[in-house]
């Protein structure tokens, strides 16, 4: 359990915490940028990340309901959500679903991501692989959430 809390300690509460202590200074600034890291399992849960994926879904919706709320004190507020990404949180906790999905992303690679994002208006940002924007669009539109959840099981090890 401590783990689980742990997770969502930094994940939820941690941009809780930020993003309120920070907004008198944004406000103040006249035109701010608040970039969330949320994650492609905001968009699909894995059984094998169950409360990791819960928070980014907490983040990613988070994300969305700020930025409605602060757009009126100019604060754009967005989120960057990468599948696996080379860091020794990734290379620390193998898995079957890091072994079939693969590391694709570095950290420049979001760091690049980061940086786009504070010139667009966008409020997710996918990182840029056309085959996975392309594969992501073709599973959360074309896919039933049935065959979806059969994939990631079996993906999974479940």
């Amino acid at each position: 359990m401590s783990d689980h809390h742990a997770i969502l300690d930094i994940n939820a509460k941690g941009v809780l915490n930020c993003t309120y202590h920070a907004f008198p200074y944004l406000k103040a600034a006249g035109s701010a940028h608040v970039i969330t890291m949320a994650s492609v399992a905001s968009l699909f849960a894995a059984p094998s990340e169950v409360t990791y994926a819960a928070s980014k879904f907490w983040v990613k919706g988070f994300t969305e309901a700020l930025n409605m709320e602060w757009e009126r004190h100019g604060i754009h507020v967005c989120d960057i959500m990468p599948n696996f990404v080379k860091t020794p949180m990734v290379e620390q906790n193998p898995g079957k679903l890091i072994e079939v999905s693969g590391v694709a992303f570095t950290p420049e690679d979001v760091a690049a991501t980061v940086w786009k994002a504070l010139s667009g208006k966008r409020i997710h940002w996918l990182l840029e692989r056309p085959l996975y924007r392309f594969s992501y669009a073709i599973m959360k539109v074309l896919v039933p959430d049935t065959l979806v959840r059969r994939i990631l099981k079996r993906n999974a090890g479940f």
